[in-house]
Protein backbone atom coordinates (compact mmCIF):
# COMPACT_ATOMS: atom_id res chain seq x y z
CA UNK A 1 0.00 0.00 0.00
CA UNK A 2 1.38 3.38 -0.98
CA UNK A 3 0.66 7.08 -0.20
CA UNK A 4 -1.40 8.37 -2.65
CA UNK A 5 -0.89 12.85 -2.54
CA UNK A 6 -2.72 15.46 -4.28
CA UNK A 7 -2.13 19.22 -4.70
CA UNK A 8 -4.31 21.92 -4.99
CA UNK A 9 -4.69 24.03 -8.35
CA UNK A 10 -1.24 25.97 -7.58
CA UNK A 11 0.41 22.81 -7.44
CA UNK A 12 0.88 22.88 -3.76
CA UNK A 13 0.52 19.76 -1.72
CA UNK A 14 -2.57 19.78 0.46
CA UNK A 15 -2.76 16.14 1.39
CA UNK A 16 -2.94 12.02 1.11
CA UNK A 17 -6.09 10.74 0.19
CA UNK A 18 -7.60 7.60 2.10
CA UNK A 19 -9.60 4.92 0.36
CA UNK A 20 -9.01 5.91 -2.85
CA UNK A 21 -7.93 3.71 -5.63
CA UNK A 22 -5.29 5.45 -8.20
CA UNK A 23 -5.03 3.07 -11.71
CA UNK A 24 -2.43 4.34 -14.32
CA UNK A 25 -1.52 3.00 -17.55
CA UNK A 26 1.49 4.10 -19.89
CA UNK A 27 3.93 2.96 -22.74
CA UNK A 28 2.04 2.21 -26.12
CA UNK A 29 -1.25 3.19 -24.83
CA UNK A 30 -3.40 4.99 -22.24
CA UNK A 31 -0.77 6.85 -20.87
CA UNK A 32 -3.74 8.38 -18.19
CA UNK A 33 -4.85 7.77 -15.16
CA UNK A 34 -8.15 7.18 -13.20
CA UNK A 35 -8.45 7.96 -9.45
CA UNK A 36 -11.51 6.48 -7.43
CA UNK A 37 -12.82 8.28 -3.70
CA UNK A 38 -15.52 7.61 -2.11
CA UNK A 39 -18.07 10.84 -2.88
CA UNK A 40 -19.13 11.10 0.71
CA UNK A 41 -15.07 11.93 1.05
CA UNK A 42 -15.04 15.59 2.09
CA UNK A 43 -11.71 15.68 -0.44
CA UNK A 44 -12.84 17.04 -3.51
CA UNK A 45 -9.28 18.13 -5.92
CA UNK A 46 -9.16 20.94 -8.33
CA UNK A 47 -9.17 21.28 -11.68
CA UNK A 48 -5.47 21.06 -12.52
CA UNK A 49 -4.15 19.12 -9.25
CA UNK A 50 -1.55 17.01 -9.46
CA UNK A 51 -1.46 13.28 -7.80
CA UNK A 52 1.60 11.32 -7.58
CA UNK A 53 3.07 8.24 -5.20
CA UNK A 54 6.34 9.71 -3.94
CA UNK A 55 9.20 8.49 -5.94
CA UNK A 56 7.34 6.65 -8.98
CA UNK A 57 5.80 7.34 -12.13
CA UNK A 58 2.04 7.04 -10.58
CA UNK A 59 0.34 9.92 -11.29
CA UNK A 60 -0.13 12.86 -13.43
CA UNK A 61 -2.43 16.31 -13.58
CA UNK A 62 -5.98 15.81 -13.27
CA UNK A 63 -7.99 17.16 -16.76
CA UNK A 64 -11.62 15.69 -15.55
CA UNK A 65 -14.11 14.56 -12.76
CA UNK A 66 -17.22 12.62 -12.78
CA UNK A 67 -19.59 11.92 -9.78
CA UNK A 68 -21.34 8.47 -9.90
CA UNK A 69 -24.59 8.02 -7.61
CA UNK A 70 -24.45 4.57 -9.16
CA UNK A 71 -21.16 3.23 -7.57
CA UNK A 72 -20.82 6.08 -4.65
CA UNK A 73 -17.73 6.91 -6.43
CA UNK A 74 -16.11 10.34 -7.41
CA UNK A 75 -13.37 9.97 -10.05
CA UNK A 76 -11.09 12.28 -11.56
CA UNK A 77 -8.90 11.60 -14.80
CA UNK A 78 -6.40 12.96 -16.42
CA UNK A 79 -2.99 12.53 -18.51
CA UNK A 80 -0.26 10.36 -16.36
CA UNK A 81 3.09 12.04 -16.85
CA UNK A 82 3.72 10.47 -19.73
CA UNK A 83 0.52 11.30 -21.51
CA UNK A 84 1.93 14.79 -20.44
CA UNK A 85 4.97 14.46 -22.91
CA UNK A 86 2.35 12.81 -25.41
CA UNK A 87 0.45 15.82 -25.92
CA UNK A 88 3.40 18.25 -26.56
CA UNK A 89 4.73 17.94 -30.47
CA UNK A 90 8.36 18.40 -31.01
CA UNK A 91 8.38 20.86 -33.74
CA UNK A 92 11.95 21.92 -35.89
CA UNK A 93 13.29 25.02 -35.63
CA UNK A 94 12.00 28.02 -38.23
CA UNK A 95 13.45 27.48 -41.62
CA UNK A 96 15.02 23.61 -40.04
CA UNK A 97 13.63 20.26 -42.02
CA UNK A 98 14.19 18.25 -38.81
CA UNK A 99 15.05 19.11 -34.70
CA UNK A 100 18.23 17.27 -33.92
CA UNK A 101 19.67 16.58 -30.79
CA UNK A 102 23.23 15.40 -29.80
CA UNK A 103 25.25 14.94 -26.21
CA UNK A 104 24.66 13.61 -22.77
CA UNK A 105 21.03 11.81 -22.60
CA UNK A 106 20.30 13.84 -19.25
CA UNK A 107 21.53 17.11 -20.76
CA UNK A 108 18.92 16.30 -23.86
CA UNK A 109 16.29 15.66 -21.82
CA UNK A 110 16.37 19.21 -19.67
CA UNK A 111 16.55 21.19 -22.76
CA UNK A 112 13.59 19.51 -24.23
CA UNK A 113 11.74 20.34 -21.26
CA UNK A 114 12.60 23.72 -21.57
CA UNK A 115 11.80 23.62 -24.92
CA UNK A 116 8.28 22.62 -24.60
CA UNK A 117 7.99 24.91 -21.75
CA UNK A 118 7.09 22.43 -18.93
CA UNK A 119 9.55 23.19 -16.33
CA UNK A 120 6.89 24.20 -14.03
CA UNK A 121 5.95 20.48 -13.79
CA UNK A 122 8.68 18.31 -14.79
CA UNK A 123 12.45 18.76 -14.44
CA UNK A 124 15.48 15.89 -15.49
CA UNK A 125 17.88 14.47 -12.87
CA UNK A 126 21.35 16.41 -12.32
CA UNK A 127 22.61 13.36 -12.39
CA UNK A 128 25.36 12.29 -15.33
CA UNK A 129 23.67 9.39 -17.12
CA UNK A 130 26.78 7.57 -19.02
CA UNK A 131 24.26 8.18 -22.26
CA UNK A 132 25.06 9.82 -25.02
CA UNK A 133 22.19 10.39 -27.79
CA UNK A 134 22.52 11.22 -31.18
CA UNK A 135 18.84 11.64 -32.92
CA UNK A 136 16.91 13.35 -35.53
CA UNK A 137 13.00 13.64 -34.25
CA UNK A 138 10.68 12.63 -36.74
CA UNK A 139 8.86 15.99 -38.08
CA UNK A 140 6.29 17.35 -35.95
CA UNK A 141 6.28 13.70 -33.71
CA UNK A 142 4.33 13.92 -30.19
CA UNK A 143 7.24 14.27 -27.43
CA UNK A 144 6.21 10.93 -25.28
CA UNK A 145 6.81 9.08 -29.07
CA UNK A 146 9.97 11.29 -29.78
CA UNK A 147 11.76 10.43 -26.49
CA UNK A 148 11.49 6.90 -26.46
CA UNK A 149 12.26 6.61 -29.96
CA UNK A 150 15.62 8.65 -29.35
CA UNK A 151 16.52 6.98 -26.14
CA UNK A 152 15.71 3.43 -27.68
CA UNK A 153 18.07 3.97 -30.19
CA UNK A 154 20.92 4.10 -27.45
CA UNK A 155 19.56 0.97 -25.54
CA UNK A 156 18.04 3.18 -23.09
CA UNK A 157 14.76 4.23 -21.50
CA UNK A 158 12.91 7.31 -20.07
CA UNK A 159 12.39 6.98 -16.59
CA UNK A 160 9.98 8.98 -14.35
CA UNK A 161 9.97 9.65 -10.94
CA UNK A 162 8.03 12.32 -9.15
CA UNK A 163 9.76 14.64 -6.12
CA UNK A 164 7.76 16.50 -4.15
CA UNK A 165 9.94 18.78 -2.52
CA UNK A 166 11.33 19.85 -6.15
CA UNK A 167 7.37 19.82 -7.14
CA UNK A 168 7.84 18.23 -10.24
CA UNK A 169 8.15 14.61 -12.15
CA UNK A 170 11.86 14.12 -12.81
CA UNK A 171 12.87 12.42 -15.95
CA UNK A 172 15.65 10.64 -16.52
CA UNK A 173 17.73 8.60 -19.39
CA UNK A 174 18.08 4.89 -17.63
CA UNK A 175 20.07 2.04 -19.76
CA UNK A 176 17.40 -0.43 -20.49
CA UNK A 177 17.51 -4.00 -18.54
CA UNK A 178 17.18 -7.39 -19.84
CA UNK A 179 16.02 -9.78 -17.47
CA UNK A 180 17.14 -13.26 -17.63
CA UNK A 181 14.31 -14.66 -15.85
CA UNK A 182 10.89 -13.33 -17.02
CA UNK A 183 7.74 -14.86 -16.13
CA UNK A 184 6.64 -18.76 -16.96
CA UNK A 185 2.87 -20.23 -16.69
CA UNK A 186 4.01 -21.48 -13.82
CA UNK A 187 4.61 -18.63 -12.17
CA UNK A 188 1.92 -16.18 -12.87
CA UNK A 189 -0.69 -15.93 -15.51
CA UNK A 190 1.42 -15.96 -18.96
CA UNK A 191 0.01 -15.44 -22.62
CA UNK A 192 2.24 -16.34 -24.84
CA UNK A 193 2.22 -15.52 -29.05
CA UNK A 194 5.02 -16.08 -31.15
CA UNK A 195 3.98 -14.42 -34.80
CA UNK A 196 6.82 -17.18 -36.81
CA UNK A 197 6.23 -15.39 -39.93
CA UNK A 198 5.46 -11.61 -39.86
CA UNK A 199 5.16 -9.38 -42.78
CA UNK A 200 7.75 -9.37 -44.84
CA UNK A 201 7.71 -7.28 -47.98
CA UNK A 202 5.94 -3.71 -47.19
CA UNK A 203 4.72 -1.99 -50.31
CA UNK A 204 5.08 2.15 -49.76
CA UNK A 205 3.03 4.81 -51.10
CA UNK A 206 4.43 8.10 -50.71
CA UNK A 207 3.80 10.88 -52.86
CA UNK A 208 2.07 11.77 -56.17
CA UNK A 209 -0.26 10.12 -58.36
CA UNK A 210 -0.64 7.49 -60.37
CA UNK A 211 1.92 6.44 -62.45
CA UNK A 212 4.05 9.79 -61.21
CA UNK A 213 3.49 8.55 -57.06
CA UNK A 214 6.56 7.50 -55.18
CA UNK A 215 6.87 3.86 -54.59
CA UNK A 216 9.24 1.87 -52.77
CA UNK A 217 9.59 -1.86 -51.74
CA UNK A 218 11.46 -2.90 -48.64
CA UNK A 219 11.82 -6.66 -47.60
CA UNK A 220 13.05 -8.60 -44.21
CA UNK A 221 14.80 -12.31 -44.31
CA UNK A 222 13.64 -14.65 -42.23
CA UNK A 223 15.55 -13.25 -39.56
CA UNK A 224 13.53 -10.07 -39.49
CA UNK A 225 16.65 -7.96 -40.77
CA UNK A 226 14.84 -5.07 -43.26
CA UNK A 227 16.85 -3.76 -46.78
CA UNK A 228 16.22 -3.37 -50.34
CA UNK A 229 17.06 -6.95 -51.35
CA UNK A 230 13.34 -9.62 -51.57
CA UNK A 231 15.00 -12.97 -50.23
CA UNK A 232 11.51 -14.86 -49.30
CA UNK A 233 9.25 -16.15 -52.27
CA UNK A 234 6.16 -17.64 -52.87
CA UNK A 235 4.01 -18.71 -49.99
CA UNK A 236 6.94 -17.74 -47.34
CA UNK A 237 6.23 -13.82 -48.94
CA UNK A 238 3.73 -11.86 -46.17
CA UNK A 239 3.33 -8.23 -48.46
CA UNK A 240 1.58 -5.60 -46.80
CA UNK A 241 1.06 -1.63 -48.38
CA UNK A 242 2.19 1.56 -46.14
CA UNK A 243 0.07 4.43 -47.45
CA UNK A 244 2.10 7.77 -46.38
CA UNK A 245 0.60 9.71 -49.07
CA UNK A 246 2.43 13.36 -48.61
CA UNK A 247 6.20 11.39 -48.13
CA UNK A 248 8.61 12.40 -50.30
CA UNK A 249 10.96 9.47 -51.63
CA UNK A 250 13.72 10.57 -48.57
CA UNK A 251 10.67 10.22 -46.17
CA UNK A 252 9.81 6.89 -47.37
CA UNK A 253 13.14 5.44 -47.11
CA UNK A 254 13.35 6.65 -43.38
CA UNK A 255 9.95 5.44 -41.87
CA UNK A 256 9.29 2.53 -44.27
CA UNK A 257 11.98 0.39 -43.09
CA UNK A 258 11.30 1.34 -40.01
CA UNK A 259 7.37 0.08 -40.08
CA UNK A 260 8.34 -2.99 -41.66
CA UNK A 261 11.08 -3.41 -38.70
CA UNK A 262 7.93 -2.62 -36.25
CA UNK A 263 6.16 -5.94 -37.99
CA UNK A 264 8.96 -8.16 -37.90
CA UNK A 265 8.77 -7.51 -34.11
CA UNK A 266 5.20 -8.89 -33.71
CA UNK A 267 5.26 -11.51 -30.64
CA UNK A 268 3.22 -10.74 -27.67
CA UNK A 269 3.81 -11.73 -23.96
CA UNK A 270 0.88 -10.59 -21.61
CA UNK A 271 1.35 -11.95 -17.92
CA UNK A 272 -0.20 -10.57 -14.46
CA UNK A 273 2.36 -9.96 -12.18
CA UNK A 274 2.94 -8.68 -8.52
CA UNK A 275 4.17 -5.56 -9.80
CA UNK A 276 7.20 -3.91 -7.60
CA UNK A 277 8.26 -1.82 -9.79
CA UNK A 278 11.05 -4.38 -11.61
CA UNK A 279 9.45 -4.26 -15.17
CA UNK A 280 9.95 -1.05 -17.37
CA UNK A 281 8.31 0.61 -20.60
CA UNK A 282 11.24 -0.29 -22.97
CA UNK A 283 13.12 -3.27 -20.67
CA UNK A 284 13.69 -6.77 -22.70
CA UNK A 285 11.74 -9.44 -20.82
CA UNK A 286 11.72 -13.18 -21.90
CA UNK A 287 8.35 -15.35 -21.31
CA UNK A 288 7.39 -18.70 -21.43
CA UNK A 289 4.11 -21.08 -21.91
CA UNK A 290 5.00 -23.73 -20.17
CA UNK A 291 2.14 -25.99 -21.43
CA UNK A 292 3.15 -25.29 -24.88
CA UNK A 293 7.10 -24.91 -24.46
CA UNK A 294 6.46 -21.39 -26.52
CA UNK A 295 9.12 -18.63 -25.61
CA UNK A 296 9.68 -15.04 -26.56
CA UNK A 297 11.97 -12.36 -25.66
CA UNK A 298 9.62 -9.05 -25.77
CA UNK A 299 9.95 -5.01 -25.22
CA UNK A 300 7.24 -4.26 -22.63
CA UNK A 301 5.20 -1.87 -24.69
CA UNK A 302 2.64 -1.15 -21.56
CA UNK A 303 2.44 -1.06 -17.86
CA UNK A 304 -0.84 -0.78 -16.14
CA UNK A 305 -0.59 -0.33 -12.25
CA UNK A 306 -3.45 -0.24 -9.78
CA UNK A 307 -2.94 1.64 -6.75
CA UNK A 308 -5.33 1.32 -3.36
CA UNK A 309 -4.37 3.58 -0.52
Amino acid sequence: MADICYTDSRRTDAGVLLGASLNVEWGDSGNDFELSVDISSPVRLDDGALVYVEGTEWGGVVDAREASATDGLMRYTGRSWHGVLRDRILCPDAGADYLSVSGEANSVLLSLVSRMGLGDVMTVSAVQSGISVRHQFDRYTDAYSGIRAMLAASGARLGISYDSRAGRAVLSAVKVADWSDGPTSDTADVDVKRVSRPYNHLICLGSGELRNRVVQHWYADAEGRVSSKQSLFGIDERATVYDYTNASAEQLSKDGPKKLAEYQTADVLEATLGFDGSYAVGDVVPGVDEDTGTEVSVTVGTVDVTVTA
